[in-house]
């Protein structure tokens, strides 16, 4: 069952060891968490701000309007997240070896950010 959590702001949390299965996240912020696995959450006008998000799986997630300021996201594959309204942006972030594999990104921002060896194929 799916529990929204809605306007609330999540502070030095290691997501890592514990994940709730089809949780969704409505305006919430996320700062100074670690993340290893998103895959079946869904996130809509969501921010991330100074978050460990590398090799992070995102299968079968929704992101919708989500921002990521000052994050590490190495190796990240965004390929597994759903297509449908997917719009993310990044502000300061280092995102080396990411994986946006056929994803739809017209909608998406990258601003200043260290984007080395990534994977843009038919995106």
């Amino acid at each position: 069952m799916s529990k929204l959590k809605n306007k609330e702001q999540f502070k030095n949390i290691d997501f890592s060891s514990s994940k709730e299965e089809k949780d969704r996240f409505d305006n919430c912020e996320f700062v100074n968490c670690i993340f290893s696995d998103l895959s079946d959450i869904s996130f809509m006008d969501c921010d991330f701000r100074n978050c460990d998000l590398s090799n992070l799986k995102t299968m079968n997630s929704r992101l919708q309007n989500v921002s990521y300021y000052d994050c590490k996201l190495l190796g990240h594959n965004f390929s597994g997240a759903i297509d449908f309204a997917l719009e993310l942006h990044f502000e300061n972030c280092i995102m080396d070896y990411s994986s946006f594999d056929r994803k739809k990104l017209n909608k998406s921002s990258f601003k200043n950010c260290k984007i080395h060896g990534a994977n843009f194929t038919q995106a």
